[in-house]
């Protein structure tokens, strides 16, 4: 069985991407477990965050940055709640396991009431994925010496009327 995390974050959308990136590179931070050179991140209203400096996870969150942020609830509703998962896996002969699973639940306002209250509570989520990951590490497998890091995934669960229309129309009710 997995160990999984659930975090709850509240952002403004013109923060979004900020408060996204952050937060996927500190989850990557604790749980890459290769030798890592660490880079620290100042974001415009002074909250700080580390990230891995390795190119490929960068990539991986800005692609997964972008595709979140245009999401088409955050354009249509005043809040709009979606989710971002990341698993971290361990080959298994022929499958992947997961062993960790993040599931991020973000509430976006389209412009915020309290924008103090907003940065309180990424940081206090920054913490919390420090705290988590600190503490819980007896679930982690050992890595074997062929593999470079555990495979992940970084999964984008929109709860948009586009996902709901294709939940109806699979479901038998609606087939001829």
């Amino acid at each position: 069985m997995d160990k999984q995390f659930q975090l709850r974050i509240e952002s403004d959308y013109t923060s979004l991407a900020e408060v996204v990136k952050s937060v996927l590179h500190t989850i990557f931070f604790h749980r890459i477990m290769t030798l890592v050179s660490p880079v620290e991140v100042q974001l415009g209203y002074g909250v700080q965050y580390v990230k891995v400096d390795d190119s490929e996870i960068e990539e991986i969150i800005n692609q997964k940055t972008l595709q979140f942020i245009h999401l088409e609830t955050f354009k249509v509703n005043k809040v709009a709640e979606e989710r971002i998962e990341i698993r971290f896996e361990k080959q298994n002969f022929l499958k992947n396991i997961c062993w960790e699973q993040w599931n991020l639940d973000f509430i976006v306002k389209r412009k915020a009431d309290n924008k103090q209250k907003l940065l309180e509570n990424l940081e206090d989520i920054l913490i919390k994925i420090s705290q988590y990951a600190n503490t819980h590490k007896d679930h982690i497998p050992q890595l074997t010496s062929q593999e470079k890091n555990f495979p992940y995934e970084v999964n984008i669960n929109s709860n948009g009327w586009n996902k709901k229309l294709k939940r109806m129309w699979s479901n038998s009710q609606f087939k001829e």
